[in-house]
This record gives C-alpha cells, sequence and structure tokens, in this order.
C-alpha cells in the first residue's frame, strides 16, 4: 500500500467515522423529539424575552452578500414548577437552534412577553428538561449531509483497498 491509498485510507475512516457519528446524533434527536409530542405541560412564566446579537458575520468572505448578514438568537426565561421543585429554563425548542435574521428571530421573542403566563412541555424522567415548543424537527439537512459523508468515506476505503 502506498503513502496516498494510506492517506485515501484514513480520511476515509474519518470521513465516514464523522458521518456514522452525525446520523446517529441525529437519530437520537428525533427519538427525543417524538417522545417530546407526548410530554406533560405545566404553566411557566416567561421572565425575558429578547433578540441576542450573535455579533459580527463570521466570513472574511466580502464577495458573497449573504456571509456579511448579522444573525440574531431569540433568547427567553422562564420558570416553572414540577411538584414542590421550582426550575428555570431557556429552551424554546429542545436542540440549539442556529443564528437567524432579526426579523425571524424577533417573531419568536414576540410570542412570548415578559410576564406571561405559558404551557411548557417538561420530560417527566428529568423535570430540568423542558422546552416552549419540543416538536420542533429540523435535523433533515444534517441527515443529508451525515450521509452523504458516510458514503463519501466508504467510497474512500472502497477505492483505497481496491487500488493498493
Amino acid at each position: 500500500m502506498t503513502y496516498w491509498h494510506a492517506a485515501l485510507l484514513v480520511l476515509g475512516l474519518v470521513m465516514a467515522a464523522i458521518g456514522a457519528r452525525a446520523l446517529i446524533t441525529i437519530a437520537r434527536k428525533r427519538r427525543l423529539t417524538r417522545e417530546a409530542r407526548g410530554w406533560p405541560q405545566v404553566d411557566a412564566q416567561i421572565l425575558e424575552s429578547a433578540v441576542e446579537d450573535t455579533g459580527a458575520p463570521r466570513s472574511t468572505a466580502d464577495f458573497l452578500p449573504l456571509a456579511r448578514v448579522r444573525r440574531f438568537l431569540p433568547r427567553v426565561k422562564y420558570r416553572y414548577r414540577v411538584g414542590r421543585a421550582e426550575h428555570r429554563g431557556t429552551a424554546i425548542g429542545l436542540f440549539t437552534r442556529a443564528p437567524m435574521l432579526h426579523d425571524e428571530a424577533a417573531a419568536l421573542c414576540g410570542r412570548y412577553e415578559p410576564g406571561e403566563w405559558v404551557k411548557l412541555s417538561v420530560n417527566p424522567a428529568n423535570a430540568k428538561q423542558s422546552a416552549l415548543q419540543p416538536a420542533e424537527d429540523g435535523a433533515m439537512i444534517g441527515a443529508v449531509l451525515g450521509a452523504a459523508l458516510l458514503v463519501l468515506g466508504a467510497a474512500m476505503i472502497a477505492f483505497a483497498l481496491i487500488a493498493s
């Protein structure tokens, strides 16, 4: 096996491992999302609701118009009670949301006014895990990328083994 075949084999193994890990993570998230649809709901009080600026755009590629668009995160803090224990949370959805345009973040925060009482879904197995909108499921791009990395990595491994 030449140096290039070995390098291709190692790169293929790394890519396949990353793709497999992404698919496993996404499968777990999808399962938790399905389970969360049946979680009991409790009353929660909104403490804060604001749009947070993520700072300057990360990319320095000035020739790409989208690279210069500022991104924002919706931030909502709430408190709720399960049994005698009071908890605080910040999860709008179950999983971290990607930064978004200001109007999107403002619309999401606009649903939750400070002082307002809302229904909150709480994990019965872990009362510290809660979400205002637990059933969001947007992992399709990650699944496609994970599958693509897995297939590409497997193809590289096969090519390295056959060609050597």
